[in-house]
């Protein structure tokens, strides 16, 4: 039954997502992960959400906790680019080249 909670809450959380509701997706996200904590998918989920909200420590972290869940996958080593990317630029446009 809570598996079945984590995933109806994972899908409203995608439609969300898909309407760019961002902040409402989290919500949903968040309730799928107090059902299954261990579902790598919902955390890139909700990582994305962040991202596209301008959180990206908040993204990166949850990029992390999937990575350690399910190891090695491109999608994520993809998404953990963007985020090194993404700081990345902030930093040089701080003039923190170090």
């Amino acid at each position: 039954m809570k598996n079945q909670l984590a995933i109806t809450f994972n899908e409203m959380g995608i439609v969300l997502y898909s309407r760019e509701q961002y902040a409402e997706a989290i919500t949903l996200f968040n309730e799928s992960l107090s059902y299954n904590t261990a579902d790598w998918g919902v955390y890139a989920n909700r990582g994305d959400c962040y991202r596209l909200l301008g959180k990206i420590e908040d993204a990166q972290k949850d990029y992390i906790k999937a990575k350690k869940i399910c190891g090695e996958k491109e999608e994520l080593n993809f998404r953990l680019s963007i985020i090194n990317n993404s700081k990345g630029i902030i930093l040089f446009n701080e003039r923190k080249y170090l």
